[in-house]
């Protein structure tokens, strides 16, 4: 169903909207990518199947420590040919890790949304927390968002990733780790709601108990402090009203950048 200003624009178009010609597109999209005369040369090139999918791999001399995904087109137009100049490109460059990469493990939370396969707590943080130091990226991300869409309150949240935080900081500090190494390796994730007020409390709260959790542990001044990543809630939206969901994001969002978050999302409304 289309909403009303939607359907008046259909209407008002009429045939003038015209009807596009994919197939035409696709082929001349095609021709013109095969056109490109450039095509760098890369150390490993292979076609591959992945379950049905045609899949290209490009691997440079020395293997980086960057997995890139690249697809072309949502299944209608493109497809490996038209893209193989581009990913020649990528290969040649090579692909650095922006500064803030994680790699967003959270073995704790994955368990609390529902996951149920098998899976050795200790060892994925270990194993994970080695692999993000090899490569100079962060490793985890403490999702307290996992809590509050469970129906946690803010101090429940609050308390939820403390206590997470604090079992990776004591498996990884059992395995050798040093405190300030693993602190440097922890986001945390936030739910923000339309309680402006509260939800500003409840990010100042987490960084001053986070502060005094790792002052406890014996970290320096500068390596106690929590990167935020913050979320307008999901479960505060509306399913039938997106006006007011709007509204709502707006209000999430100036409470998370007021409370002093480092990373703000807004969930579609």
């Amino acid at each position: 169903m289309l909403y009303p200003q939607a359907r008046t624009e259909v209407t008002d178009a009429g045939a003038d909207a015209g009807v596009r010609d994919i197939a035409a597109e696709r082929v001349a999209d095609r021709e013109a990518a095969l056109a490109e005369t450039i095509r760098i040369d890369v150390a490993h090139v292979a076609d591959l199947d992945a379950d049905g999918v045609p899949v290209r791999l490009y691997r440079p001399e020395e293997d980086t420590p960057v997995l890139l995904y690249v697809h072309g087109g949502g299944w209608v137009f493109h497809d490996l040919d038209t893209h193989d100049a581009f990913c020649r490109y990528l290969d040649e460059r090579g692909v650095t890790p922006a500064p803030g990469t994680n790699l967003g493990l959270d073995p704790i939370g994955s368990s609390l949304r529902g996951y149920t396969g098998e899976m050795v707590l200790e060892t994925v943080v270990v194993e994970g927390a080695r692999k993000a130091a090899e490569r100079g990226v962060a490793a985890f991300v403490v999702d307290a968002t996992a809590a509050h869409d469970g129906g946690a309150s803010e101090a429940q949240e609050v308390g939820y990733a403390l206590a997470v935080g604090a079992a990776y900081l004591r498996l990884l500090s059992t395995a050798g780790f040093s405190v300030e190494d693993v602190l440097a390796m922890i986001e945390f994730r936030f739910a923000a709601t339309d309680e402006q007020f509260t939800t500003i409390a409840k990010l100042r709260a987490a960084r001053r108990t986070w502060n005094r959790l790792a002052e406890l542990c014996g970290a320096a001044d500068v390596a106690r402090g929590q990167v935020q990543h913050v979320v307008t809630s999901r479960v505060m939206l509306s399913k039938y009203d997106p006006w007011v969901n709007m509204l709502r994001t707006t209000v999430a969002c100036f409470a998370a950048g007021v409370g002093g978050a480092d990373v703000v999302t807004v969930v579609e409304a």
